[in-house]
């Protein structure tokens, strides 16, 4: 394997790695440990090319390798052999890897891979075995004769743990499911693995890889701090691709009308894997231990941006800036409070005013981004007649527009898809309204790719949604009201394919939704599959539940699971409802309401809104710069507000800005930090970057009027703090003037309480608490074998935030 490099980059030394016991002939070249690297410069993308042999030609390029968090990656390739009708046969193969030495004998049973339910979500998609870890094959391997009878390539955790592997000493049940052997690692609702990308007939593909640290993956343990020859740095892993292309193990061709068989981690096809290191950021905190704390609350709109500017604000003898996700009016609220422990500045779209019972509150701009539809729609053309169409089947669809009233439709569960057994044709009170966007006129019109989708078997599993009361539903709201066309529909006009509003969802005052703050889930349909479901069957939550943050909405998208629990198992105890499998990749339709830097995070298009000015217009920086230029002054000085029904030319309808407000009542050693933090934000913190301490992906620089006005909010601050005598020195990892850092959830996290959590992450999370960067539900996890260990500050910080959702959360 050649390693090209970009010339804007460092050039780093290759390092021939030996050849393995099990006789490969030749050794791949890979890059140097990639903590060697972690704190290059900005552009980490690298490619590897595939050397002599049957995949000649294959150059694939993964955009970042360094810096590496919970997030979505983009991988490109070139040169490779167009992939073969549905799958039968050329493609790739997607997994992440520990361990440390990729030329090793048993590095492949270091992989993330065969428990993604591969009967399940590949069945009559690709052959016998190449989504699993083994398997009997009538044409055995030549090169991989593996001990006794085994058939399952076993699995190694970081921490030792290793599968059954079939030996005589290690012998495997008669009847043993491989799933249920690797199950204690990962499984299908947490793996990463991808079993088949396609490529193109021009011989380009396009994956979006989800990287996993520690928390999401604690079997691989990518981003640990640990001490080796190379000394103290954050455990690195692997991104490893595999080739498949058209011969059987044995060198025999794959007939037309047959598919590849065997698993990827099978000696001889793993011998052409193509392996890119990946340099994880350290889970713990980059803040010294002891730190003070300044706490904060607020919008979620901030979060990703917070969790960047951290480390760069911390330095020195900097504090730590706790972070809470709470909703705007409650944010408002308590730093209005001037209560003990209250925290000391609110991120909030709106001011804080007399009504919140503030005094005197300094406002400070400090982010520019806005709420979008996020969506990962994956064309569905393996029926179609057309093979130039069939050629592009299971690539992403890249571009999608949509209308203030098809949101409406999706917010309103008005397609027989979004209601239990509306596909059944059991939702009487939406007769003659279509399945879905796809049997939808409007959506059709205005996105004719899905014309070609499958019309009764190919829908999107509804418009994901956070729970809870946010600044962004609100936007959404006023957006959709604005437009006349939508607020007719939702007073009972039918659309002209005469689609007429859920019942349950029409309005008599439209009015109502202007200050609306969530979305509601209203319709209370229940289904029974069959008379052995007891009633009620499964209801709307069920179908379409609720997401815990606009960040979980987004990285439920990328996994193609909307997390449904509509599948009846009567083997459960008791019998239950379980949640449905993920969608393979290739066959995934999902959406959702989220912030623009959580869809930038994980990799995730983000749909053309329709404008007052009648253009559609996506959340680019161009965008949403022009969105914050048609704001109007709000009835505190030196804060805009949106005006949904202005017609801005350019402007994206969602764009949205986020400030910090500090309550004036501190202590001057407060006010100084508050304002230290305010100078950071508006300097440094704009310029665009995926270093610490710089602006993430997702946001726009603000413009100079914005920033000027977030250094005149630290003037402000800072003047005040010179009239007040200087406080005795709170207790260090205390909160605001030294009282405890209590947050909505347990030892002063945002956590829910009863978070589940695999206890083979517990030992990664407690780590990353102690050193004072916690991200989502870190506390919670905590309650099942560490109660009251919390110790130091609660940053929340994203990369963890999925905690709460992996390994037990189904």
């Amino acid at each position: 394997m050649r390693l090209v490099r970009p010339t804007s980059r460092r050039v780093f030394t290759a390092a021939v790695l030996v050849l393995t016991a099990a006789g490969l002939a030749a050794a791949p070249i890979v890059p140097d440990a990639p903590a060697a690297y972690a704190a290059e410069g900005e552009n980490s993308a690298v490619t590897v090319e595939a050397p002599e042999g049957p995949f000649k030609g294959l150059k694939v390029t993964v955009a970042q390798t360094k810096h590496v968090t919970s997030q979505a990656i983009e991988v490109t390739w070139t040169g490779g052999k167009a992939t073969r009708n549905n799958f039968e046969a050329n493609y790739l193969t997607f997994m992440q890897c520990w361990g440390p030495d990729p030329g090793a004998a048993d590095f492949r049973e270091t992989c993330q891979y065969g428990n993604s339910a591969a009967s399940a979500l590949y069945d009559g998609l690709t052959g016998p075995y190449t989504a699993a870890r083994g398997g009997l094959l009538t044409t055995p391997d030549p090169a991989d004769p593996l001990p006794g009878d085994a058939t399952i390539v076993p699995f190694r955790s970081v921490g030792g743990q290793r599968t059954p592997d079939g030996s005589a000493a290690d012998p495997i049940p008669a009847g043993t499911n491989e799933l249920l052997t690797l199950s204690p690692h990962f499984d299908q609702y947490s793996t990463n693995e991808i079993t088949a990308a396609r490529t193109t007939g021009d011989g380009t593909g396009r994956v979006v890889f989800e990287a996993q640290t520690a928390v999401e993956a604690p079997a691989l343990g990518c981003g640990l701090t640990i001490t080796d020859a190379a000394g103290t740095h954050p455990r690195a892993c692997w991104l490893v691709i595999v080739p498949r292309g058209d011969t059987y193990l044995n060198g025999d061709a794959v007939p037309e009308l047959s598919r590849l068989s065997g698993s990827p981690l099978r000696t001889s096809t793993f011998a052409h894997k193509m392996v890119v290191p990946l340099a994880f950021d350290p889970i713990g905190s980059f803040c010294r231990l002891g730190a003070r704390e300044r706490r904060t609350v607020g919008s979620e709109l901030v979060a990703e941006a917070v969790t960047s500017w951290q480390p760069a604000l911390c330095a020195g003898e900097g504090p730590v800036f706790g972070y809470s996700q709470t909703g705007d009016g409650e944010a408002r609220r308590q730093v209005a409070s001037g209560r003990p422990g209250a925290p000391g500045m609110a991120f909030t779209s709106s001011p804080v005013t007399s009504e919140d019972g503030a005094s005197a509150v300094a406002h400070g701009p400090v982010a520019l981004s806005g709420a979008v539809v996020a969506f990962n729609i994956d064309a569905d053309f393996h029926g179609a007649a057309d093979p130039a169409l069939r050629a592009l089947d299971a690539t992403a669809v890249k571009d999608l527009k949509l209308t203030p009233r098809l949101v409406a439709k999706l917010l309103t569960q008005s397609y027989l898809g979004d209601v239990p057994g509306g596909n059944q044709g059991r939702a009487e009170h939406l007769k003659g309204n279509p399945r879905s966007p796809v049997n939808d006129p409007e959506f059709l019109e205005l996105n004719p790719v899905a014309r070609n989708f499958p019309a009764l078997s190919y829908q999107p599993d509804g418009l994901l949604v956070a729970i809870g009361d946010s600044a962004a539903a609100r936007e959404v709201w006023r957006w959709i009201l604005a437009d006349q066309q939508a607020r007719d529909w939702l007073t009972g006009t039918p659309d002209e394919g005469g689609m007429k509003v859920n019942p349950y969802y029409k309005l008599t005052d439209p009015a109502v939704l202007d200050t609306r703050l969530d979305f509601p889930k209203a319709d209370p349909s229940c289904h029974r599959v069959n008379d052995s479901v007891p009633a009620p069957g499964y209801c709307g939550l069920d179908l379409r539940p609720y997401m815990n943050s606009m960040h979980q909405a987004a990285y439920q998208t990328l996994r193609g699971d909307a997390r449904q629990k509509i599948v009846w198992d009567p083997l459960k105890v008791p019998p239950q409802f379980v949640a449905s499998s993920p969608r393979s990749p290739g066959r995934r339709f999902n959406l959702a309401i989220t912030d623009a830097a959580s869809a930038a995070r994980y990799g995730l298009y983000t749909a053309a809104l329709r404008n007052r000015a009648g253009e559609f217009v996506e959340p680019t920086a161009q965008g949403l710069l022009a969105g914050a230029a048609a704001m109007r002054p709000s009835s505190v000085d030196g804060v805009l507000q949106s005006v949904p029904g202005a017609a801005t030319a350019g402007a994206y309808p969602l764009a949205m800005v986020a400030y910090a407000a500090v309550a004036k009542s501190q202590d001057a050693a407060a006010l100084r930090d508050y304002a230290a933090f305010l100078r950071h934000a508006a300097g440094p913190g704009q310029e665009p970057g995926k270093s610490a301490g710089k602006l993430p992906a997702g946001y726009a620089p603000l413009p100079a009027n914005l920033r000027e006005a977030a250094r005149k909010a630290a003037d402000s601050l800072e003047a005040v703090a010179a009239t007040k005598p200087s406080p005795t020195p709170a207790a260090p990892g205390n909160g605001v003037n030294g009282a405890p850092s209590p947050g909505s959830g347990p030892s002063g996290s945002s956590a829910p309480a009863g978070t589940p959590v695999n206890a083979a992450a517990e030992e990664s999370r407690t780590q990353a608490i102690v050193l004072g960067i916690v991200r989502f539900a870190v506390a919670a996890a905590l309650l099942l074998g560490a109660t009251g260990v919390l110790a130091g500050p609660s940053i929340r910080r994203f990369a963890e935030r999925r905690a709460s959702t992996t390994n037990g959360a189904k």
